[in-house]
This record gives structure tokens, sequence and C-alpha cells, in this order.
């Protein structure tokens, strides 16, 4: 039967060879180890992050400074985007470097 379903795998795979990609490059242990690494430290920091806010939306909760809060959130919102922008961009770069042989 050729309608069978495909796992995400399978779907992934199509879609990246359909994208013209068909030279794949499989990662060394060290650049594996390496986006551990940055990946480990970006939720790090997302979770030091998430913890400065929540003491200090209390704070600002408790004065009931709903502007304040508002912005804390939008500042908020924007270390994250930069986190995780750091962690893709370096994840990236990690995975562009050329192959040692």
């Amino acid at each position: 039967m050729g309608d069978e379903l495909k796992s995400a795998y399978e779907l992934a795979m199509e879609k990246l060879r359909a994208s013209g990609d068909d030279e794949l490059v499989p990662l060394t242990d060290d650049q594996k180890a390496r986006i551990a690494k940055v990946r480990s430290e970006a939720r790090a920091k997302l979770a030091e992050l998430e913890i400065m806010r929540r003491s200090e939306m209390e704070a600002l909760l408790a004065k009931q400074d709903l502007e304040a809060v508002a912005r804390l959130e939008a500042e908020h919102d924007s270390a994250r985007r930069r986190i995780d922008e750091d962690e893709r961009s370096r994840v990236d770069a990690i995975r562009d470097e050329p192959a040692q042989g």
C-alpha cells in the first residue's frame, strides 16, 4: 500500500531533498557536543531570565504599576528573542564549519 503514513523524519527528509540540498553533511561528535553546550547555555540563560522576570513582576504587581509590568514584559520578550537568535546563530555557525578530515 503506497498511501501509508510517513514519520515526521521521513517528511522532513523529503522536504530537505526537494529543497535541493542533496549533500547533507553529518555532524562530527565534536560539533554535536558543541551544539549541545550552546543549547544548554541558552536554556540556562532563559531560566535565569524567567526567574528575574518573576521576581520583578511580583514587586511591580504589588505596587500595581501596570505600565511598568507592560514594559517588563516587552523587555523580557526582547531579551528572550535575543537569546534565541544568538543560539540559532551559534548553532548554524557550528553546522556550517567545514569538515575536518
